[in-house]
């Protein structure tokens, strides 16, 4: 197992130490003091000299010296410690430098900011490097989880969850599956989908075969109510024979008749086609006469419609004029709004710049702890300095002033160009209506062509057709008479009525099949009824054998990862409120300690606990490392800890005490 000791620690105008060197024992360090004399700033030292970061994992904190208000200049911030590593003796160091250069031609150095350099056993290397050799030395997340007894507990659930994980390792679904046969069967299932998809699948599954086995009841009943109702289908099939009998009797008779009627039937067919034919053509005679009407008169009316559709064309101009004169001043309203409130911000800014040039020093020239009449330097330096962050704050509301008064010439030059545009569309609006005036004065002078009547009796060629027409229906009436059918028409009349019986009967003898065909339906809907009931106790043993299958895999991952601890145990899974059956567990992780949660247990129960995470963590990674126990005095009594224990601990002692 690797094993890292501090030896000492080295901090250089870091975040308030000018120059300190911590010596640690390889066992048990405490150090104590008032709060604010930088206990909890070893901590944060070693972590950035490691890391760069301090114990909360934040990167962007000041590590510089800071007095009266002011971060000192032309100081370099570092931290330096000797470690042992396995017995080997190794030195860090990591300095944040500040960069100042002359530019050409400059008399006095400005400041280009910091750069980081790093030294591993004093030989310079590059921050690459170094972070390289440190994630070699021990990884970062690693370093923390065994170095801070609250660390661990301070993650999200979710990361708690994942370290324990990784800790016991997953269960597996084919080691829980060999004790259950049907368990065995559950994972053939689920294989290619993962047990949260395949309940997904079952839920949705048993959804749809419920909605199924709902409708098969009403469509028994429906198919019942629309069966016919049993008949005496023999006797109807007599019935059907005997006046297909009687038929075929009467088109005998009615065929010896029908081979001389066929020529007289094709003359006056043809006479019909001729007598259609003519009136055809007199129907086109008229519409060809209207048709030459309407375009006279549509030709006649050319000029009135020019003039009609540029008049609607204006009218639809001054609609567009109209909109955009609205939109116009509607951004006028906008933008005074807009000024009205910048002149009122520079208004109350032109207030605040009074105010504050109105403010005199009113410092105090005594010591607020001993009463003494402060230097004179002093005094001078805290006016300099209050009259200095006035001068701020005056420079700071002219420069908002300018910034106010730049925004409203903006806004002055938008309403100016809103209003142009404005008065540019209400000239164009005014030379369009004078337009439009005119316009509808030269319709209103033209005169409208009416469309000629058309009298169909007063064309000549209608006339002559029509009198065609009527010599040929004369002659089709005459031809038509002279058919003899009084003989046949009583039999085609006793026919009409058979095939209407006959018809009927066909009817009622196909209620038969409609009646067998009703019948096999229900039968079908009763199987399908059975099989959809028996697919949903399925569906439903198959969630039952999945709500055991979890329990059992809860129960050993509970198991797994409790057996390496010993006061501390954790909780993996939980079911909801509504959750009655338990057949849905919930992911979570909450630690606790002799069976209490961890939130509730005390602090030394916590901190205790959290060394007992250590312990599994640093057996798990194969490294010790030192731990840091802030805040110790709320302990009386901590766990005894195999690796190198620092205690920081409040006192109240003037000044920083070591012991060890």
């Amino acid at each position: 197992m690797k094993k890292i000791i501090i030896k000492d620690l080295t901090l250089k105008n870091w975040r308030g130490e000018r120059n300190r060197t911590t010596t640690f024992s390889p066992t048990k360090t405490t150090i104590s003091g008032a709060n604010g004399l930088g206990k909890s700033r070893h901590f944060d030292a070693f972590m950035w000299l490691l890391f760069g970061k301090d114990r909360y994992d934040r990167k962007d904190f000041n590590v510089k010296t800071t007095v009266g208000g002011h971060t000192l200049e032309r100081t370099n911030s570092e931290v330096a410690a000797t470690l042992t590593v396995d017995g080997e003796e190794l030195t860090l160091r990591r300095v944040l430098a500040e960069k100042w250069v002359k530019p050409r031609g400059a008399v006095t150095e400005v400041f280009k900011g910091n750069e980081t350099e790093c030294y591993w056993n004093e030989t310079p290397v590059s921050v690459t490097e170094y972070n390289g050799r440190i994630k070699g030395l021990i990884d970062d997340l690693v370093f923390k989880l065994v170095t801070n007894p609250d660390f661990f507990c301070s993650l999200h659930w979710t990361k708690q969850r994942e370290q324990l994980f990784t800790l016991a390792g997953t269960v597996d679904d084919e080691q829980i599956a060999a004790t259950n046969d049907k368990f065995k069967a559950l994972l053939d299932s689920v294989k290619g989908k993962g047990f949260e998809d395949f309940k997904k699948e079952l839920s949705a599954r048993k959804k749809r075969l419920k909605n199924d086995l709902s409708e098969i009841n009403p469509r028994i009943d429906q198919t019942i109510q629309m069966m016919p109702t049993e008949a005496d289908f023999t006797a109807i099939e007599a019935e059907i024979k005997e006046a297909e009998a009687a038929i075929e009797e009467n088109e005998k008779a009615l065929a010896d008749k029908a081979t001389r009627q066929e020529m007289q039937f094709a003359a006056i067919t043809q006479q019909g086609k001729e007598i259609q034919a003519l009136k055809g053509r007199r129907q086109k005679i008229v519409f060809d006469e209207e048709t030459k009407a309407r375009e006279e008169a549509f030709n006649a009316n050319a000029a009135r419609r020019d003039r009609t559709e540029e008049i609607n064309g204006i009218k639809r101009a001054l609609q567009r004029y109209a909109e955009e004169t609205d939109a116009a001043a509607a951004s006028i309203r906008r933008y005074e709004t807009q000024l009205e409130s910048v002149k009122s911000k520079m208004d109350a800014l032109r207030n605040e710049w009074y105010d504050v040039n109105a403010q005199t020093y009113k410092g105090e020239t005594t010591c607020s702890h001993c009463g003494q009449e402060l230097p004179t330097e002093k005094q001078a330096a805290a006016k300099e300095h209050w009259e200095q962050h006035k001068e701020n704050r005056l420079n700071e509301i002219t420069e908002r002033g300018k910034r106010y008064n730049a925004e409203r010439e903006e806004i002055e030059n938008q309403i100016a160009k809103a209003e142009k545009d404005k008065r540019t569309i209400e000239e164009l609006v005014e030379k369009k209506t004078e337009e439009l005036r005119q316009m509808e004065t030269e319709l209103a002078g033209m005169q409208e062509a009416t469309q000629r009547k058309v009298i169909a009796e007063e064309i000549a060629e209608y006339q002559e057709l029509s009198k065609q027409i009527t010599t040929l229906e004369e002659k089709l009436k005459e031809e038509k008479a002279a058919i003899d059918t009084a003989d046949t028409d009583d039999l085609r009349a006793r026919n009409q009525v058979l095939r209407s019986q006959r018809d009927e009967a066909k009817k009622r003898l196909a209620d038969r099949d409609r009646i067998e065909m009703c019948k096999k339906q229900i039968a079908d809907l009763e199987e399908k009824g059975k099989t959809l009931a028996q697919k949903i106790a399925d569906a439903e043993q198959e969630e039952f054998v999945i709500s055991q299958f979890t329990r059992v895999k809860i129960e050993e991952c509970e198991k797994r990862i409790n057996s390496l601890f010993e006061n501390v145990t954790f909780k993996l899974f939980d079911f909801t409120i509504e959750d009655v059956k338990k057949e849905n567990p919930v992911e979570v992780c909450v630690p606790y300690v002799n069976g209490v949660p961890y939130e509730t247990v005390n602090t030394a129960g916590r901190e205790n606990a959290g060394l007992e995470i250590i312990k599994v963590l640093q057996r798990f990674y194969g490294v010790e490392a030192p731990v840091f126990c802030d805040n110790a005095e709320r302990v009386n009594r901590y766990t005894e800890m195999d690796n190198q224990m620092i205690f920081l601990k409040v006192t109240d002692d003037k000044e920083l005490t070591i012991t060890y």
